[in-house]
């Protein structure tokens, strides 16, 4: 029981003493220690990692002739949603205490008119990752799109090798010749970060096997063995102090699984390529694989408890009930400072996109086809509405362009990156813009430099059709 008297002084009892000492603590431990509202009791260290994937240069939301500022509406993705998703989840785990880092597992050029701007010594998608804060990359088969020696002038365009203090890129299998120009925009083999609440994070890269065989030009660039490259990063990761490994792969699912297995040490494989929309994780070897579908579809979500005395690491998204992927819908409240900068790089493809079509289009929203019924590109290495028409427009355009009869047309079925899809808003209904329908087959570049792959006009025997046919029954087997 407290006693107080009073004479010419308050007197306070020792019990009253001591609850005033420890509160006394308790608030300085609070203010003193930033970590303190990211710790549980269990001794566990809180952190969120915030991960994307093959964004593929879908710097609007898609399909675009759907999208609408301010209806709801199905569009999906987009940088100005993903920017807006990212402050939020920065903002509120910064009132939690807990510290987040954000990564990319690479392929974020290629796909979309946008990644056109890279022949025009432009780099919209890396400029923006830069500007919203991505802490650690790595790099795809499609940033070898347009061949190492422009990759190395996007890297600048982007402001490298000096962004590397912002933005670390992580390549460990990548090993350019000596005085190529890629060897010097701050490539890393490995790259260390230090949160708020004091753990050391590890980052290494890879581009894996299935990816290099359909990446379009790398000459001269050389690449290691995928897992000889991961034992030594996680060897020097372990050296140097890392409490927590992570992998940044653009190899696919299953890949890192035979990753996980072949190589200890990795808590965390983040992972890109497959364009796998994980919505659980998988677990492997007690290493945990993540991916984010693709197209900014999704930014991965991962809220992550790291043990310290026991070098545990686990998964808190079903405690919280926060999902591993948030989607990046219209309901998303965009970033304005990113939809500025997204502007200036519209206005130079909205002005590349008149001069390649002779001012027939002006925008890349402008509406190009009208169709009452979708034409997929599924299932794939089959014939498909897709793949006919892509076929049939290369016909009759080399039909117009050597005055004579074409009787036949071939293209690759991965340059085909997905199906017509009309508009199916009031506002859109039919319609097809030129974004949409060229993001499905706007891959590569001529000699020339401008953008597209180049049409050949050959003459064929009836028995060499007849191989060439074979050939790509056989080359779906085989690869």
């Amino acid at each position: 029981m407290l006693k107080l008297c009073f004479k010419n002084k308050v007197i306070l009892s020792g019990v009253f003493l001591f609850l005033l000492i420890s509160v006394f603590i308790l608030l300085f431990l609070v203010y003193d220690n930033n970590s303190f509202a990211a710790t549980n009791t269990e001794g566990e260290i809180y952190f969120t990692l915030l991960h994307t994937n093959d964004e593929h240069s879908a710097l609007v939301p898609s399909p675009l002739v759907d999208h609408h500022p301010y209806t709801k509406n199905p569009s999906i993705g987009g940088i100005k949603r993903l920017a807006g998703a990212i402050s939020y989840f920065k903002k509120s785990k910064e009132k939690a205490g807990e510290p987040t880092v954000l990564v990319s597992a690479a392929d974020y050029l290629g796909g979309s008119p946008f990644s056109w701007l890279a022949l025009t010594d432009r780099a919209p998608e890396l400029s923006l990752l830069v500007n919203i804060g991505y802490d650690v990359i790595t790099i795809g088969n499609h940033e070898y799109d347009y061949g190492p020696e422009l990759l190395a002038d996007y890297f600048r365009a982007a402001g490298f090798p000096a962004s590397s203090d912002r933005t670390a890129v992580v390549a460990s299998n990548t090993h350019p010749p000596e005085g190529h120009p890629l060897g010097k925009i701050g490539l890393q083999k490995t790259h260390l970060i230090t949160l708020d609440n004091g753990l050391t994070l590890g980052f290494f890269g890879l581009i894996g096997k299935k990816a290099l065989q359909v990446a379009s030009f790398t000459d001269p660039i050389v690449f290691s063995d995928q897992h000889a490259a991961a034992r030594e990063a996680v060897a020097e990761l372990q050296h140097t102090g890392a409490d927590i490994i992570i992998a940044l792969t653009h190899s696919g699912v299953e890949e890192d699984q035979e990753l996980a297995q072949a190589v200890p040490g990795i808590h965390i494989i983040v992972g890109g390529h497959c364009h796998t929309p994980l919505y659980d994780a998988i677990l492997e070897n007690d290493t945990i694989i993540l991916q984010a579908g693709s197209l900014l579809q999704y930014l991965g979500v991962v809220e992550l408890a790291f043990n310290p005395s026991t070098n545990s690491l686990r998964l808190r998204n079903q405690e919280t009930g926060q999902p591993l992927l948030f989607p990046l819908d219209h309901t998303v409240e965009k970033c304005a400072k990113t939809a500025a900068l997204l502007d200036t790089y519209t206005e130079k493809l909205n002005d590349m996109v008149s001069r390649l079509t002779s001012g027939q289009f002006d925008q890349i929203s402008d509406t190009v086809v009208y169709t009452d019924f979708p034409l997929p590109n599924k299932p794939a290495l089959t014939e498909s509405l897709m793949g006919n028409f892509v076929t049939d427009a290369m016909r009759l355009i080399a039909e117009e362009v050597t005055g004579e009869q074409v009787h036949l047309a071939f293209q690759a079925n991965g340059s085909i990156r997905g199906g017509i899809i009309p508009g199916s808003m009031p506002y859109s209904e039919g319609k097809v813009s030129f974004y949409d329908l060229v993001s499905l087959i706007g891959l590569g570049s001529g000699p020339d430099g401008e953008p597209g792959y180049p049409m050949v006009s050959v003459y064929f025997t009836g028995e060499e059709i007849r191989r060439i046919l074979e050939i790509s029954v056989l080359l779906s087997e085989l690869m």
